[in-house]
Order: structure tokens, then sequence, then C-alpha cells
């Protein structure tokens, strides 16, 4: 199967939205207000924490917030404390401070993040565990969330499907990123169990994790100085 017929291939799957079995977005966006923009999305890894996220940032850029990403990593060693505050310190009322993968950094080291954050209008960040951040929301996988997201990547899942669908789940451990990650490459592979897949007959056309383009620009600036 050719890269953009398969229906796994990476710009299908960032439109698809963050779900939750039982509060809409609005109800989420909500619950960041009440704690003051002010939060952390928990959960283990590929459970939809960065796409939620993103869907808030763009809420947050809609409220007239200059939302600033940062992306860290456990791949590699996280960069200096110090160059962290010093950008934290830069950021005001004005602008909202989505860091991904804060989780990695020391208690000392977030701390210290934190602190220097004190004036943003917005601090949300992404972490596998609780911290000193309230918690805005857990994330979680299960065969009912993996099965609606490749109904709208694929439609109805033969059988066949269905029952991969559940072996890599479980091989996985419930991240859906590498599970999805390994129906690309059995895609690209042609396997028998994948037949007759192909590129569905319409895209997603609604992308809730886009941002603005000046959001976006500001996002990926602050993206390229941190990524390990």
């Amino acid at each position: 199967m050719r890269a953009r017929e398969n229906p796994f291939r990476t710009d299908r799957l960032g439109g698809l939205a963050f779900r939750h079995p039982t509060l809409s977005l609005d109800a989420i966006g909500e619950r960041l207000r009440r704690l003051d923009r002010r939060a952390a999305i928990v959960g283990p890894k590929g459970s939809g924490k960065t796409t939620l996220l993103r869907q808030l940032g763009s809420r947050l850029a809609s409220e007239g917030l200059r939302v600033r990403h940062w992306f860290l990593s456990a791949d590699g060693p996280p960069p200096p404390a110090g160059a962290l505050v010093r950008e934290a310190r830069a950021l005001g009322p004005g602008d909202a401070l989505l860091f991904d993968g804060a989780g990695h950094l020391s208690r000392l080291a977030f701390w210290r993040v934190e602190r220097a954050c004190r004036r943003v209008g917005g601090l949300l960040v992404t972490a596998h565990r609780e911290g000193p951040l309230p918690t805005l929301l857990t994330t979680a996988t299960d065969a009912a969330l993996l099965d609606a997201l490749v109904r709208e990547l694929v439609g109805e899942p033969s059988r066949r499907l269905a029952a991969l669908l559940e072996e890599l789940r479980e091989a996985h451990d419930g991240n859906l990123r590498e599970v999805f990650l390994a129906l690309y490459d059995l895609a690209a592979r042609d396997d028998p169990r994948l037949a007759g897949l192909a590129a569905p007959q319409a895209e997603i056309t609604k992308r809730l994790t886009a941002q603005p383009s000046a959001t976006r620009n500001d996002s990926e600036r602050s993206t390229s100085r941190f990524a390990r």
C-alpha cells in the first residue's frame, strides 16, 4: 500500500479528536477555567494527553491568549532548569504555556518553572503521575476507544481487524500511539489481516487540534528549543 493510501498515516491520525466517555471538550474547558487555567493532564503513554493538550490550546487561543507549546521527551536529558525558568519569566498574563512532558522534570526543576510561571495567563502540563498542579483530567484507553477511533479512520472493522486490534492493544499495554504505528507498518506491508483497507472515501474535514497560524508559529519556536 502506498503511503498516501495508508489510512493510518500521520496526517489522518492528527485529525482525530480527543474522546472522553462522559465529558465533552466544553466540560473539560470549563473545568480548566475553574482551576484558573493551571492544571495537569495525567495518564499513561499513548492515552491522548497530547491530543487533549493541543485541543485545549486552541480553545485558549480563541480566548485571546498567545499559546506557547513546549515539548520535553524522555529520550534524552532535560534542558537546564535555568533555561526553562528564563523562558517562563518572559511570559506574561497574555500567554498560556502548554508544557507537554513536564513530568519528565525533577520535582525541584518543575517547582522552579512553576514559580516562574506565576504571571502567565495559563499553565497546562502533561505528566504520567499526579504532581504539584491540580489534575484536570486522568486519561485512559480501552477497547471501546480504540474501536471508535478505527471506525472513524476506516469504517466498520472486519472480524479479522477487530481481533488484530485487541491483539495489538494488549501487546502495547493500551498505548494507542504504538498501536497505530503498528497498524501503519502492517498496512504498508499489505498484511492480509488488513486486506481491503485503503484511504477512506472522505478525509476528516475538521481538525480540532489545529491552531491559528500565529499561535502555531510561537509553538514551533518553543518546541524546537526544548525538544530532545
